[in-house]
């Protein structure tokens, strides 16, 4: 039996996306960049995941949606693509102090060649510190990039008037909406996001597909030149079979968004209810009134997270640590970021929901939790950590 419970980290691809992107690999292999019939319906089937793209992220389906590799790419893309081609005074580029290794590692790459780089710090529940972000803006930014729901805690930020603020002084704002869609409403127009990169894996999509939204008028510096596709932004021949089992699970996403919400939210309430029960000394990370509703990060203070992960690993039980991209490199930056101590980062594990998820499953996995952290000491489990 397995217990997969890392939804945040990566999610099958549905049946339905996969039937759809069955035909692309052999049947209809035709090169979209070519003229004759099966390059037509190739090029067609791209324009229509495009579309389907667009509608959930709420914008206009014939709106600029580029298709990369990845939401890194995206992402990528969107940082050094902007701040390239911004004029020479404004070489500033604004992020917070919880944003994805591609975000963060993006724009430590642009500090190295010669861009201005300003943090912003956030509470203790994740949310951004506005004061301070208003405080940066000046006509120096060129580019101001958020995590909109953080992939470790969960925490939705408050975007609120920080749109108008970042456009008030001529920047444009960048949003990683990479965890936001497909669990919450994502109204990109109502937010007013410039750019919004997304990850095909982590909506039931395929893995080596990401996309990114630019608004109108959005001029980027391609981090790949070649044969022009993707509006000469992205070049190299287009991942067909990728880009439709995106589109295919834009639509289904969309479809069934409230009801996964409300799902998700059931099994997660339902687990920290259960731990609230059988443990007291434990902390929720994250914003718990603006949340993803799959997410739970928990911290057990005095305990190893590594050692409660392999040991529920050993049960059959997938959670994390952290970041996908950060288990192995030790403790959360983003929780050290948020003012957790080292003691609560060191306790620190993420359960993330999904669709295929059940009661019984929580169940047995917090009693299995319980097992491991009440495990007396000398039974070769965890040493307590001392301050």
């Amino acid at each position: 039996m397995k217990i997969y419970l890392d939804y945040n980290s990566t999610s099958p691809a549905l049946p339905e996306v996969v039937d759809a992107m069955r035909p692309y690999f052999s049947d209809m292999y035709g090169n979209p960049s070519n003229l004759y019939s099966s390059g037509r319906k190739a090029a067609s089937a791209i324009e229509t995941a495009r579309a389907q793209v667009a509608e959930l992220i709420g914008v206009d389906p014939a709106s600029r949606i580029i298709f990369t590799g990845s939401a890194t790419e995206a992402t990528n893309l969107a940082l050094s693509g902007i701040m390239r081609k911004q004029s020479a005074s404004r070489r500033k580029l604004l992020i917070s102090s919880v944003e994805h290794a591609a975000t963060r590692e993006t724009a430590l790459a642009l500090q190295k060649a010669g861009f201005e780089l300003g943090i912003i710090p956030v509470n203790r529940n994740g949310q951004l510190n506005k004061q301070n972000l208003f405080e940066q803006l000046d006509d120096s930014v060129g580019l101001v990039s958020l995590i909109w729901a953080n992939n470790e805690t969960g925490t939705v930020l408050d975007l609120e008037g920080i749109s108008d603020a970042v456009h008030s002084c001529g920047a444009l704002l960048h949003l990683d909406a990479v965890q936001a869609v497909g669990k919450i409403s994502v109204d990109t127009g109502n937010i007013g996001a410039d750019l919004l990169s997304i990850s095909g894996h982590k909506l039931y999509g395929p893995k080596g597909i990401g996309a990114l939204y630019t608004g109108d008028g959005i001029e980027l510096e391609p981090l790949i030149y070649g044969g022009g596709q993707e509006y000469h932004l992205r070049s190299g021949t287009q991942n067909v079979a990728g880009i439709v089992g995106l589109g295919t699970a834009a639509v289904i996403c969309r479809e069934r968004l409230n009801a996964y919400a409300e799902f998700t939210a059931s099994l997660r309430n339902s687990f920290e209810t259960a731990l609230k029960a059988g443990l007291k000394n434990f902390i929720i990370n994250g914003d718990p009134e603006s949340r993803l509703p799959n997410t739970l990060n928990v911290s057990f203070p005095g305990e190893n997270a590594e050692k409660i992960a392999m040991q529920l690993d050993r049960a059959g039980i997938e959670a994390a640590t952290g970041s996908a991209c950060a288990s192995r490199k030790g403790i959360s930056g983003v929780l050290a970021a948020m003012g957790c101590s080292p003691v609560e980062t060191n306790g620190a594990v993420r359960f993330s929901f999904g669709w295929d998820n059940t009661v019984e499953e929580v169940d047995f996995t917090v009693k299995t939790l319980l097992t491991i952290i009440n495990k007396p000491a000398g039974c070769g489990f965890t040493k307590t950590i001392k301050v």
